[in-house]
């Protein structure tokens, strides 16, 4: 009777001591789940970093913790692999935020994510600002206020989501730009003609007031060849004005 009560209490105290090393390794477990959630998190990782929250979970059930890695992942993953909506990262950044357990990491990606939508949101803001120029100089015809514009706007990246509206009225505005360069192109054009039929006729002065405003005029890319040609004038105009000086 005494061996079999020996029997069971060692029988007992190996339970015992099974039971408590696999609470023990399901507990190490546990923390290396979450230290590899971490892990993946810190490379952007999302996917990884979920599968391991999930493992943790397994092992130990309606963890604070754990669940507090699984509602940060959510909007982390819904964030991987989508264009950069300003509004949709700021929503799910904040949602990470919200969080007051789980990641620090993760909390701190999503503070660069508020940093870079800030950016982009002051860059919309800025081309913005030039879209407004550039309609007013259009209004104006100051063609070279409008060329001056168009060239930074025509910096912005027609694939970011956050410069659609931007670039699509950029687009628009630049059809008007050079369809206002062609009508000046024509219209000088036509007054250089009529300056080297003055200049044919003899009348240099009535040549002239027409060909220099042209020829010293600041000018846009669209209009160099005409304004080249008006310097040529200009320089017949300029060696007659020696002959009769000479004379």
């Amino acid at each position: 009777m005494k061996k079999i009560f020996l029997l069971l209490g060692t029988l007992l105290v190996l339970a015992s001591g099974a039971c408590g090393y696999f609470l023990y390794q399901n507990k190490q477990l546990y923390h290396d789940s979450l230290a590899a959630a971490e892990a993946a998190i810190e490379k952007k990782d999302y996917r990884n970093a979920a599968i391991n929250v999930e493992r943790a979970l397994f092992l130990k059930k309606n963890d604070e913790e754990a669940l507090a890695y699984k509602a940060q992942l959510e909007p982390a993953l819904a964030l991987k692999g989508q264009d950069l909506d300003v509004d949709f990262v700021t929503s799910q950044s904040k949602k990470i935020l919200r969080i007051p357990k789980g990641s620090a990491e993760l909390k701190a990606q999503a503070r660069a994510m508020q940093e870079k939508v800030a950016e982009l949101q002051e860059e919309k803001k800025a081309f913005h600002n030039n879209l407004t120029e550039l309609q007013a100089a259009l209004r104006q015809n100051d063609l070279v206020k409008a060329e001056s514009e168009l060239t930074i706007l025509n910096k912005a990246c027609d694939q970011a989501a956050h410069l659609v509206t931007i670039c699509q009225e950029r687009n628009t505005l630049a059809l008007e730009f050079e369809t206002a360069v062609a009508t000046k192109e024509e219209s000088l054009q036509k007054e250089l003609l009529a300056a080297k039929e003055l200049l044919l006729a003899g009348d240099y002065l009535a040549a002239k007031e027409i060909v220099v405003p042209i020829a010293e005029m600041k000018t846009v890319k669209g209009l160099t060849n005409v304004q080249l040609q008006a310097k040529k004038l200009q320089g017949i105009i300029l060696q007659q004005d020696k002959i009769e000086k000479a004379m």
